[in-house]
């Protein structure tokens, strides 16, 4: 019933998953990745740690990050995914985001703006990043723990601070329900009261230049939700927007460092 091949592939499937690595990250794999992950591991000597990361492995992020650039500079989507996914193999979920796709996103608004990187070769990446940060939130996100939504408020379509977030999240044990970008208030309070969700947390990194908007959003969603409903909100737009000022119920994050610390207790 299974050919050679099969025999070959799911006996790397094994083993790849036996290092420590959750069978729904690796299984995408083609076989020929699976061989590469296999090799690495056995010339490393590589072994789960007591929290589960997995630790050894010959790939930094530093590395990783250079290796996403060159795929970005060379328009190849399919490179750029194929490290994307081994990023997320060989880093834990805070190393990834920190350690590669914060400064990826980074690199690409900065050479994007500096003319150095075309719109395609923007766009391009960008979708790349968006389509894998929805597999990284599905395969870990918790399936018992509280709910948290994301979106961004309503004027603010760049959603890619959102998705960092709801990873995140969904790493530190969080079920994520994204909501999506560009938003008003009442809708993502509908959401949150039809999800029975515990938190929300917005992304505003650009947006509409009267920074009053974002404050009304921000006041309005508080009104319509109960007070136990925690209100995270982070972003450039929005530490320009609250600087100096404090709205009641509504937390300022300066980062997602600060964001993952606040979410760590499942209880921000």
């Amino acid at each position: 019933m299974y050919s050679d091949q099969d025999v070959r592939r799911l006996r790397l499937l094994r083993e790849v998953a036996a290092a420590g690595r959750a069978i729904g990250q690796v299984a995408p794999l083609s076989t020929e990745e699976l061989e590469v992950l296999a090799r690495e591991d056995r010339q490393e000597g590589s072994t789960p740690s007591d929290n589960g990361r997995y630790e050894g492995l010959s790939h930094s992020a530093s590395g990783l990050l250079d290796e996403c650039m060159d795929a970005v500079l060379g328009m190849d989507g399919s490179k750029l995914e194929r490290v994307l996914t081994r990023s997320a193999l060989a880093l834990s979920m805070e190393e990834l985001i920190e350690g590669v796709l914060v400064p990826l996103l980074r690199r690409v608004g900065e050479m994007w703006h500096g003319g150095q990187l075309g719109p395609g070769q923007e766009h391009l990446a960008t979708a790349v990043i968006r389509r894998f940060l929805g597999w990284l939130i599905g395969n870990a996100e918790g399936e018992t723990g509280p709910e948290m939504v994301f979106a961004t408020p309503a004027g603010h379509v760049h959603e890619l601070g959102a998705l960092l977030a709801a990873a995140t999240a969904a790493g530190e044990g969080w079920r994520v329900i994204y909501a999506g970008p560009d938003l008003p208030a009442d809708e993502i309070g509908r959401v949150v009261r039809a999800k029975s969700a515990s938190a929300v947390a917005l992304s505003a990194v650009y947006g509409r230049e009267d920074p009053q908007s974002l404050i009304r959003e921000l006041q309005m969603l508080r009104e319509t939700l109960p007070l136990h409903v925690n209100i995270l909100v982070g972003g450039g737009s929005a530490q320009e927007s609250l600087s100096g000022r404090e709205i009641p119920g509504i937390r300022l994050l300066a980062d997602l460092a600060e964001f993952r610390d606040a979410i760590r207790s499942r209880s921000p």
